[in-house]
């Protein structure tokens, strides 16, 4: 892990089990994925905070990147594969800041666009920002969550949601704020596994 100026960033590395990748449709040698995650808790959210704390989480990746190649080149004698499922989460704690989920999810891909060839050269597959905040100053403080992806480098793909407590289910779970087009998340319980392969 790393220490920053607001926060810390971790990096995990994961491998795949076998009989979820058969169950997945993965082909071929099964490879890492790593996931990045920052936790900043700040009195007021600043947008260009958010923006050091990603290229902070690009860089740590940048530097795993480049163990993970120079490891798979010194056992197999050969490049190593590119990986291309990698996740970014950034977790700002914000409770007495108000802002409107339109404008997180133009900072979200103000980012993604940004730095869109760096996020494809480190095999970037979603980007994940998650903020306790407030949509008023009478209304009480929501984890307002922003995912957003490019898989073709041509259609940023960006999906907004609050996390709601289901009481059918006894759990928290992702809500869309656009139900009449809701995103892959919608109704899944917030601790939910990762998808294998970008959806």
């Amino acid at each position: 892990s790393l220490q920053t100026q607001m926060g810390n960033v971790h990096v995990y590395s994961a491998m795949p089990k076998k009989t979820l990748a058969a169950q997945a449709g993965m082909k071929g040698p099964l490879l890492e994925r790593f996931f990045v995650r920052v936790v900043a808790i700040a009195p007021q959210y600043q947008e260009s905070e958010s923006e050091r704390l990603f290229v902070e989480s690009l860089n740590a990746l940048e530097l795993k990147m480049a163990e993970y190649e120079e490891s798979y080149t010194a056992k197999t004698k050969k490049p190593a594969p590119p990986l291309t499922s990698n996740h970014l989460f950034l977790n700002i704690v914000a409770p007495s800041t108000v802002v409107k989920p339109t404008y997180m999810e133009e900072v979200v891909s103000t980012l993604m666009t940004r730095y869109s060839d760096k996020l494809t050269r480190l095999g970037v597959a979603h980007f994940e920002l998650k903020i306790v905040c407030r949509f008023s100053e009478d209304t009480a403080p929501v984890s307002l969550r922003v995912l957003a992806s490019n898989p073709t480098r041509y259609v940023l793909k960006t999906e907004t949601y609050t996390e709601k407590y289901d009481a059918a289910l006894k759990t928290n779970v992702f809500k869309s704020l656009t139900p009449s087009k809701p995103g892959i998340w919608d109704g899944k319980d917030i601790k939910f596994p990762y998808e294998l392969i970008r959806p």
